[in-house]
C-alpha cells in the first residue's frame, strides 16, 4: 500500500443538487439566484420532481463533521477556488503546487464581519438520496449562520439517536425571514430559503428505539449565552443574489471542474457507514395490527414474536433491562415496552432488524 494513499480516497459522487440558478440579464454579467426549491439532476428530477422543496435523505457516514464537511472561507474566481481559509489562517492556491499562506484578515471580534478580500462561508453536505444509483450527491451551502444552524441540527440528531446512518431524515427548503448586512454597512432583511433536516420520527419514538437498544438518551450542552449568535442573522455570506448557492446540478459523470480537494475535515479516507435506502416511517408497511391499550405481559411476548424475537430471546432481554423476571416486571415497565414495541413496527424493515438485533444482545448479556 503506498503511504499516504488512504487520505486521497474519495466516495463514488453523483453530482451536485443546486440551491439556486443562474439568471441572465438583459444587460451586464450573469449571476446566481437562490431559489426556494432544490434544484436537482434528471435522475433525481424522474423520482422526485423536477422542483421538490423536500427531499429523502439517509446520511453515508455517522459523525456531523464527516457528513457536513469541507467548512472554509473560500474566494472563487469563475467555478475554481483560489484561496481558502479557516478564519486564522489563509491559503492561497496556485499553480504547480506553490501555494502560499499567510494570517487571515477577517475580524474574529465581530460575528457580522466581512471578509476584507471577499471570502464567503462555505460547506459542503453529502448525502445518499433513496431510489437513486448508490453514492454521494453534495449539496454546497453558503453562509456562516447557516452553516452553524445546519451543523447544530446534525450535532442534535447524532446526540439523540446515535450515529446518523441509523435512520432516514428529511432534507427540505424552508422559507425564512433572513437579516445581513448590506455593502453600505446598513441592516436589511429579506426571504430566504435554507436547509433544514428534519428527523420524521416523534422525540417518544426516538426515546423508545434508543432504550430498545440499551443506549443513552442525551442532548448537547446548551451554547454558552455570550456565544449565542441571532440565529437569523447570515453574517452577509448569501448575500440577495444566492452567490453561494450552487447555479445548476450536476449529475453523474459530470466533471465536478478544476477546484482542488479540501484540507479541511472531509470523508476523504473514512469508512463508509451503514446506508439503507428505505424511506422514513410512514413509507413502508408496519409488522402486524396496531397494538391496543389493553395490555399484559402475554400481549408483549405475542408483539415481540411478530417481530422475530423469540420468547428465550425476549426474556433474557427483559432481564437485562428491568433486572427483574417477567411475572415481577412493574406497570410502568410493561407500559414502556408497548411504546417499544409500537415502535419498532413503524419503523423500515432494515432499522427494525438493526434494533431487534440489538435487543438480542442485550439479552444474552444477561444469559
Amino acid at each position: 500500500m503506498i503511504h499516504g494513499l488512504e487520505r486521497r480516497l474519495r466516495p463514488p459522487r453523483l453530482g451536485s443538487i443546486g440551491l439556486g440558478i443562474t439568471v441572465q440579464p438583459n444587460e451586464g454579467k450573469p449571476y446566481p439566484r437562490e431559489v426556494e426549491y432544490f434544484v436537482v439532476a434528471e435522475e433525481i428530477a424522474d423520482v422526485y420532481g423536477e422542483k421538490p422543496t423536500a427531499l429523502p435523505v439517509r446520511f453515508p457516514w455517522p459523525e456531523p463533521e464527516q457528513v457536513l464537511h469541507s467548512i472554509d472561507y473560500v474566494l472563487r474566481k469563475g467555478r475554481s477556488v483560489v484561496r481558502r481559509c479557516d478564519g486564522m489562517h489563509a491559503t492561497e492556491l496556485r499553480a504547480a503546487g506553490a501555494d502560499v499562506s499567510f494570517p487571515c484578515k477577517i475580524d474574529l471580534t465581530n460575528p457580522y464581519a466581512r471578509c476584507p478580500d471577499g471570502c464567503r462561508a462555505s460547506a459542503r453536505l453529502s448525502v445518499v438520496i433513496p431510489k437513486t444509483p448508490l453514492g454521494i450527491w453534495e449539496v454546497r451551502v453558503g453562509g456562516i449562520q447557516r452553516i452553524a444552524d445546519l451543523l447544530s441540527q446534525l450535532r442534535l440528531y447524532r446526540a439523540a439517536v446515535g450515529p446518523l446512518t441509523q435512520l432516514p431524515f428529511d432534507l427540505e427548503r424552508v422559507a425564512q425571514q433572513e437579516q445581513y448586512m448590506t455593502a453600505t454597512g446598513e441592516v436589511a432583511w429579506r426571504t430566504g430559503y435554507p436547509i433544514r433536516v428534519r428527523c420524521p420520527y416523534t422525540v417518544e419514538t426516538v426515546v423508545a428505539l434508543q432504550e430498545a437498544r440499551g443506549l443513552p438518551i442525551a442532548l448537547p450542552p446548551a451554547p454558552h449565552e455570550e456565544d449565542v449568535v441571532d440565529a437569523e442573522t447570515d453574517n452577509g455570506d448569501v448575500h440577495a443574489g444566492g452567490a453561494e448557492a450552487t447555479a445548476e446540478p450536476t449529475g453523474a459523470g459530470t466533471n465536478p471542474g478544476t477546484e482542488r480537494p479540501s484540507t479541511s475535515l472531509g470523508p476523504a479516507g473514512v469508512e463508509f457507514g451503514y446506508v439503507t435506502l428505505h424511506g422514513p416511517a410512514g413509507r413502508s408497511a408496519s409488522a402486524g395490527a396496531p397494538l391496543t391499550d389493553d395490555w399484559d405481559i402475554s400481549m408483549a411476548f405475542a408483539a415481540a414474536r411478530d417481530l422475530g424475537l423469540g420468547p428465550d430471546e425476549y426474556t433474557g432481554y427483559l432481564a437485562a433491562v428491568y433486572g427483574t423476571d417477567v411475572d415481577n416486571l412493574s406497570p410502568d415497565a410493561l407500559a414502556r415496552q408497548q411504546a417499544i414495541l409500537t415502535a419498532l413496527r413503524r419503523q423500515t424493515p432494515e432499522t427494525r432488524a438493526i434494533t431487534i438485533e440489538a435487543m438480542r444482545r442485550k439479552g444474552r448479556t444477561r444469559r
